[in-house]
């Protein structure tokens, strides 16, 4: 499974759950959300830009046809007490495109959490 590579004593579970409670703090560093799609895979939660860049790399690798054409990866940037929390998603799904991207990602051990989301979160 993915887990974020950096120094800290924090599990990826306890990052996801950070990422998941820091509401509108965060800052889309890439475009991409519509009204009528607003589902995203949330595949992980790191220190550093660049893990969160690779573990969408990795997820995409493995998703195919399931997340359709109008998907988009982004990584958003969130404040927690003073550190940034970069979270990779892929968002404009359908809940059901996010639910069986999720699926597929278990089924390789890779992470994964369906999330609403909009371009505030």
């Amino acid at each position: 499974a993915l887990a974020p590579s950096d120094s800290t004593s924090s599990t990826f579970e306890d990052l996801v759950a950070m990422a998941l409670d820091l509401d509108n703090q965060s800052l889309a560093i890439e475009q991409g959300s519509t009204d009528d799609l607003p589902w995203a895979l949330q595949v992980g939660a790191f220190s550093e830009f660049e893990n969160a860049y690779r573990a969408l790399d990795n997820a995409e690798t493995y998703l195919g046809a399931i997340i359709g054409g109008h998907a988009t990866t982004v990584v958003t940037a969130a404040e927690n007490s003073g550190s940034t929390l970069y979270r990779a998603r892929i968002v404009n799904l359908s809940e059901v495109q996010a639910r069986e991207g999720c699926k597929a990602l278990y089924q390789r051990d890779l992470p994964c959490a369906v999330v609403r989301y909009s371009t505030g979160s």
